[in-house]
């Protein structure tokens, strides 16, 4: 199961390539993919396989796939009907579509994201499944991204399905903590009971109706017919939808009994089946009558599967078999015919069945499999859903009655715009001739045709053979009790029953209907009765915006000052009057130890005050610096030299880019146009300095137990394999945090260029080479300079002695940086010390040489190292899970080197080496941000003034 998941993985990351290369014809080996992995799934047939792979025990996301009959069921739907659209779309599209490659990869990425979902054991690691499909379907809905129709259905389907797909977690965490575990097998083997079961399965099954589409969340599957034809073959018929389908099936064995979970669920359905067969006879697009139908039949089956009887799920799963058939077949006809004719509309289209017969055929077998007529598989299903119906035990006789009334009429409409779908699309319509749009069509190649002409045989067959297919679906039926009299069996044939009849009912009632259609039409039901939930959902967007921006107005005035005030003042008197009211303790407190500690603190209190009163900005800057270096100190003197250490780094270069950017501001403060009063601001400063103090005092007097830090050294060096608790703490026991905030200092320096540069991000810091007035053969002078930046700089501003200072430093600052990286994890150092260390020296080098220095120093893309970085930090995850360690923990790598001798290699010493990157990736867009682009700006300036 893991490999069939790596195969997608790796299939999408090269699809963009393999078109690229092979153009439409990629779609081919792309396809072996999933054909490949069906292969498996047919092999492992009737075998019950789990999978447990430890990767984050402590959030419960511990990676168990579990591939039982359902999970088998559903696995050959998606990796079999998504092998022949992928094929299908070898001749779909052509060689000049636009991001075709990018299409191959979410397609073949969708497929494995399906696969995973219906194979996860773990909820939070199916849930994960179920939000990449929700992102990757709003990516192939909106392929056509310059359509403004593509977007609009692209946006909806992902908020509505996303919308659910919250509600649902919540469901999936409340469910999980009262079963004591997120495992699904072992909670449908015990399954929890209470009020809070109740809630949590009716948040998740929000989370399966607006995925499958069920009134009233059903509007965004229409909207997603603007989406190439081979993603609503693939996502809309037997895939994404279906998975609203599976988690029902999935639950029912278990919770098919709580209170909340029939009645909503078959109520609902019934409702969503008869409202959208009915609009299906308003569309005149193929498309859209095709959507309305899929939306019908997904109530219908999620009646079905939702009933949690064995006859019930036995007819459901039937019906799941037989939709993912018959519908996939027809939205690829209806792909056929536009691109054949160029148009879907029903009225445009008249005597197609005379210009491609072999299509017409095709059609004619997956409608009627739609419509539910013998021998195909659709009758099977239908028969089966009502005899299944009728005598559904968990049912009174009312409801049981009502329930079958409502699939009746729902089957009419069926069957009335199955066949107004084969009218509109291959009638004559009272013509004598064909319409221009199909006298003007080309022929479909047979390749054109395989993939629908295979599903349409396959249906007719499996109807024939459906006692054998009723073999391949008793092993997950049987896990639902049976019920009274549950001895049902798959067949074309039961003898003359109530079932017969009714069939016979809707034969007749939906051919009437069809032939009333024009009566119908004329009555025009432009206002339906519920209203029409697409404007509903506007609306709901628009009130949503409304209320977003008053509340912002009301918030946030647009000044900083009133924000920050805000924010302060809250923080000052929250906390501070809870614990006047809800504490009777008071905290302990020795104010020093030595005198040391004294004499720091009190310049680190002097230097504050005279940064409040200080009007050049530089000399400010200078004492807010000073009380960082002295908390430096204050870390040293109480045993934390690591801390210590990147304190008076992160302490430098802070202050190198204070000094960048105080550059291009006056360097006094203007006291005519300060903002309010400094006493009120001063107050408010030590009244957060004492509540955090206080909040700090305290926590520390709060604890009734050993604290966890004498625990530490002991755990860091069992656990990670290092004795510097810090960076243990960082690269290991906190990876997964470490790798959120270093993405996010990542985009902070993104965010910086783009504010820079406004219009597009430069590369690399220009060179010598780039400078005006220099040739190639600049570089081969007989001239000696100690920096070759330095010789462009303007002599007033040169330095010979800082320049010989930095040619001896930058080396051995640089030897330092590599110092720390490699000894951190056992000793004062790190990454994060080393990328800062190394970012000196960089500093050392721009400010000795100036900008094109900087760009002979390090002649590469900052965007590039910051990018290298991530990858090392994340690939680290993988690289532990292949030795066999949880993801982002330390795996040991053990071996002897000649000369060298034993080496250990903990593998954290490669996400520590994506920290190093980020960190020289940032100081460096800094300076090529801050210092050498604002230095060419103004460069520019002083030449535009000189002229």
């Amino acid at each position: 199961m893991l490999a069939i998941l790596i195969a997608h993985a790796v299939a999408a990351v090269s699809a963009p390539l393999v078109v690229r290369n092979f153009g439409r014809n990629a779609f081919y080996p792309l396809s072996l993919v999933p054909l490949v992995s069906l292969g498996w799934v047919i092999a492992h047939w009737g075998e019950e396989i789990t999978l447990h792979i430890t990767w984050a025990p402590g959030m419960s996301m511990d990676i168990d796939l579990w591939f039982d009959p359902l999970a088998a069921i559903m696995s050959v739907l998606v990796l079999g009907i998504g092998a022949l659209i992928l094929i299908y779309c070898a001749r779909y599209f052509t060689d000049d579509e636009p991001r075709l490659g990018i299409f191959a990869a979410e397609m073949v990425a969708f497929a494995g994201a399906m696969f995973g979902l219906v194979v996860s054991d773990n909820l939070l690691i199916l849930y994960t499944f179920w939000e990449l499909t929700t992102v990757l379907s709003f990516l192939l809905v909106g392929h056509y991204a310059e359509r403004a129709s593509s977007r609009r259905a692209a946006t909806q389907a992902l908020l509505v399905t996303t919308a659910g797909g919250l509600a649902m977690l919540v469901g999936v965490i409340i469910l999980g903590q009262v079963g004591g575990t997120y495992q699904l097998s072992e909670l449908l083997e015990a399954p929890p009971t209470g009020w809070l079961t109740g809630v949590a399965i009716a948040l998740i099954l929000v989370g399966a109706l607006s995925k499958s589409a069920i009134v009233p969340l059903h509007f965004w599957l229409p909207g997603a017919m603007a989406a190439p034809t081979p993603v609503s073959a693939y996502l809309h018929a037997a895939a994404m939808v279906k998975a609203g389908v599976y988690l029902v099936a999935r639950l029912a064995p278990g919770f098919a009994d709580t209170s909340v979970w029939r009645y909503t669920i078959i109520v609902l359905g019934l409702i969503t089946m008869i409202l959208s067969g009915w609009r299906a006879l308003r569309a005149y697009d193929l498309k859209l009558v095709l959507a309305f139908g899929t939306v019908s039949q997904l109530g219908f089956i999620m009646v079905l599967v939702g009933i949690g009887t064995r006859d019930a799920a036995l007819a459901g799963m039937t019906m799941v078999v037989a939709h993912a058939m018959f519908k996939a077949t027809l939205f690829m006809v209806v792909g056929v015919i536009d691109k054949t004719t160029g148009t879907r509309d029903i009225r445009k289209l008249a005597h197609l069945r005379h210009k491609a017969p072999g299509l017409a055929i095709i059609a004619a077998t997956a409608a009627a499999s739609m419509a539910g007529i013998p021998p195909l598989i659709g009758f099977v299903g239908k028969e089966a859903a009502l005899e299944s119906v009728l005598h559904a035990q968990p049912l009174d006789d009312w409801a049981s009655i009502a329930t079958v009334a409502a699939i009746v009429i729902g089957s009419i409409l069926t069957l009335t715009y199955s066949v107004r779908f084969m009218w509109g699309a291959f009638g004559r319509k009272q013509l004598q001739r064909p319409s221009p749009a199909v006298a003007g069509m080309k022929s479909p190649g047979a390749l054109f045709l395989v993939a629908p002409a295979f599903l349409a045989a396959l249906g007719l067959v499996a109807g024939i053979a459906s006692p054998q297919l009723e073999k391949l679906l008793t092993p997950y039926t049987t896990t639902l009790p049976a019920g009274e009299g549950a001895d049902y069996h798959l067949g074309l044939w039961h003898g003359i029953n109530t079932p017969l009849l009714l069939t016979l009912l809707v034969f007749a009632a939906g051919t009437a209907l069809f032939a009333g259609q024009n009566v119908i039409a004329r009555l025009k039901f432009e206002r339906s009765l519920l209203g029409n939930a697409d404007r509903m959902y506007d609306a709901t967007l628009r009130a949503m915006d409304t209320i977003s921006m008053r509340l912002t107005g009301a918030t946030q005035r647009g000044s900083l000052p009133l924000t920050l005030t805000t924010i302060l003042v809250t923080l000052v008197i929250v906390p501070l009057v809870l614990l006047v009211i809800g504490t009777t303790t008071r905290p302990e407190m020795r104010v020093w130890d030595t005198s040391i500690q004294v004499t720091i603190g009190g310049i680190m209190v002097c230097t504050a005050l005279a940064a409040t009163v200080m009007r050049n900005r530089l000399a400010a800057v200078l004492m807010v610096g000073l009380t960082g270096y002295g908390l430096g100190v204050l870390f040293a003197l109480h045993g934390a030299p690591d801390l210590a250490l990147t304190q008076f780094l992160v302490e430098t270069v802070t202050l190198v880019v204070f000094v960048l950017v105080l550059r291009k501001l006056p360097a006094e403060v203007d006291e005519s146009k300060a903002i309010g009063f400094k006493l009120p601001r001063a107050a408010l400063a030590v009244a957060v300095g004492v509540t955090i103090t206080t909040i700090g005092a305290y926590a520390m007097n709060a604890r009734n137990s050993v604290p966890i830090h004498l625990r530490l050294p002991e755990a860091a060096y069992e656990i990670g394999n290092g004795k510097n608790v810090v960076n243990v703490l960082l690269v290991d026991i906190r990876a997964w945090d470490t790798l959120g905030e270093i993405s996010v200092l990542l985009v902070a320096a993104t965010g910086v260029a783009s504010l820079v540069f406004r219009t597009r991000r430069f590369g690399t810091a220009p060179r010598v080479a780039d400078a005006p007035g220099t040739t190639s053969d600049s570089s081969g002078s007989d001239t000696t300079t100690w920096l070759l930046g330095g010789d462009l700089i303007d002599p007033q501003h040169r330095s010979l002695v800082l320049e010989v200072t930095t040619r001896f430093l930058f080396p051995v600052i640089m030897v330092l940086s590599v110092y720390f990286f490699f000894s951190g994890h056992n000793a004062p150092g790190g990454g994060f010390a080393g990328g800062l260390t190394a970012g000196l020296a960089l500093v050392l080098r721009y400010l000795a040489g100036g900008r094109y220095e900087l760009g002979e120093t390090v002649p590469i893309d900052a965007g590039k190292i910051l990018g290298l970085g991530l990858t090392f930090a994340a690939g680290t995850a993988l690289f532990s899970l292949f030795l066999g360690a949880p993801a982002l923990s330390s795996a040991v790598l053990e071996m002897t080197v000649p000369l060298l001798g034993d080496i250990k290699l903990v593998t954290s010493l490669f996400f520590d080496l994506g920290v190093y990157l980020i960190v020289v990736g940032l100081v460096l867009d800094v300076l090529r941000s801050l210092g050498a682009r604002l230095d060419a700006q103004v460069e520019m300036a002083s030449e535009v003034g000189q002229r």
